[in-house]
């Protein structure tokens, strides 16, 4: 990967679930603790796509951004623009170098 193949601007938030004093009930919201930076933004081929289908997985683009700690998990999201992508498995340091890490996402709707 080189530097110059990170073209979008993409936000991480993290997943915050807190507890209501009143009823008890948890309630889910979005954090982003100032987590922008620069990735390259991919939809996974044709071939891709049906080597996960094959697996019964959704994931639909690939995501690259240069490492950093800590590292976003699968309960975060990525944003770019109004599109919304769920992390679905643990980010891949490629070549274990602390260079880039990988995501396979699934885009979803925004909620």
């Amino acid at each position: 990967m080189r530097t110059g193949q990170l073209r979008k601007r993409i936000r991480i938030q993290t997943l915050t679930r807190t507890q209501s004093a009143t009823t008890g009930q948890l309630s889910d919201s979005w954090a982003e603790p100032g987590r922008r930076m620069w990735a390259n933004v991919r939809p996974n081929s044709a071939r891709e796509f049906a080597e996960a289908q094959s697996t019964e997985s959704d994931i639909s683009h690939t995501i690259t951004i240069r490492y950093q700690t800590p590292i976003p998990s699968p309960e975060d999201r990525i944003l770019l623009g109004t599109r919304v992508f769920h992390i679905a498995a643990p980010a891949i340091n490629m070549g274990e170098r602390n260079q880039w890490l990988v995501f396979k996402c699934i885009e979803r709707t925004p909620e």
